[in-house]
């Protein structure tokens, strides 16, 4: 009996392997050249680079910007056309070539200081680069080097227009709230509790904008001050319904892959975790 799987099982199973994780496209690519024509719009859809790898983002940014891969069986393949999901936790100038290259992105994780120099390129460029760009949803990753407080109200800016989801990482990032009017299609922003609030971080941000969702992000502080902190949601939620919570995972940037790739969103565990919180009450 033959133990060779029809080619088109194969597919399937290398197309769920190339989605799964990066490395996995890795390996695949290096099995054949029709696999490897199978794992290469994958490689490139979600791309995460951590801090200590800032030669790596300039690599990337060499790649994107070359134009279509000269290499069979992909001679017209174009990684700037592929890439919707970037991780970029540090600041670096190689940033700014991708976005402009990379008109697809719909996922976008940067530090504070990146998203102040991209708004001050767009009057260089003229918004031709933001324009064309998808709907984004902006994780503004902690950056210990830099504070936000430089950032200052905008006004209309073709970036901005984009954003419909933004999530802040830290407390140390809350300062990007004052630009929160200038985001005219926000409906979801999530920010973190700080430690010794006693009201919804954010609230006074949202009156008069377009902001559907505000989901409060709950530490793994001590048993008591969280109960303190539930049943101040649950008072809120009372007159608030826009107000959701969810607890905070072990690590933002293993969470913000796994969404990418097709799970779970923070806006969804966050309605389902405040639908048990009031169940609670």
């Amino acid at each position: 009996m033959s133990t060779h799987l029809p080619l088109e099982l194969l597919h399937i199973i290398f197309l769920q392997a190339a989605e799964s994780s990066t490395s996995s496209c890795c390996t695949l690519c290096a099995v054949s050249s029709w696999v490897r024509h199978l794992a290469l719009p994958f490689l490139y859809r979600t791309v995460s680079i951590d801090q200590n790898r800032t030669k790596h983002l300039e690599s990337f940014a060499q790649s994107i910007t070359s134009g279509p891969l000269t290499c069979p069986p992909s001679p017209t393949f174009c990684p700037a056309d592929t890439l919707r999901h970037l991780w970029a936790g540090f600041d670096s100038n190689s940033l700014e070539s991708i976005v402009q290259q990379c008109k697809n992105i719909t996922h976008l994780a940067i530090c504070a200081r990146s998203l102040v120099e991209l708004i001050d390129i767009y009057p260089k460029r003229r918004g031709r680069v933001y324009t064309a760009m998808s709907d984004l949803h902006v994780v503004l990753i902690q950056n210990f080097t830099y504070r936000a407080g430089r950032l200052q109200p905008v006004g209309e800016n073709p970036l901005f227009t984009r954003i419909t989801h933004l999530r802040l990482e830290d407390t140390l990032v809350l300062a990007p709230l004052q630009l929160v009017a200038d985001m005219p299609r926000l409906t979801h922003l999530a920010i973190p509790w700080p430690r010794n609030h006693n009201r919804i971080p954010g609230g006074a941000s949202v009156s008069g904008t377009s902001i559907e969702v505000v989901v409060v992000i709950l530490k793994r502080w001590d048993k008591s001050e969280r109960q303190v902190i539930e049943d101040l949601i649950r008072k809120s939620r009372e007159e608030n319904r826009w107000i959701y919570a969810v607890g905070q995972q072990d690590s933002l940037e293993k969470e913000w892959d796994a969404e990418v790739r097709g799970g779970a969103t923070i806006w969804e565990r966050a309605a389902e975790y405040t639908r048990l919180l009031m169940d609670r009450a």
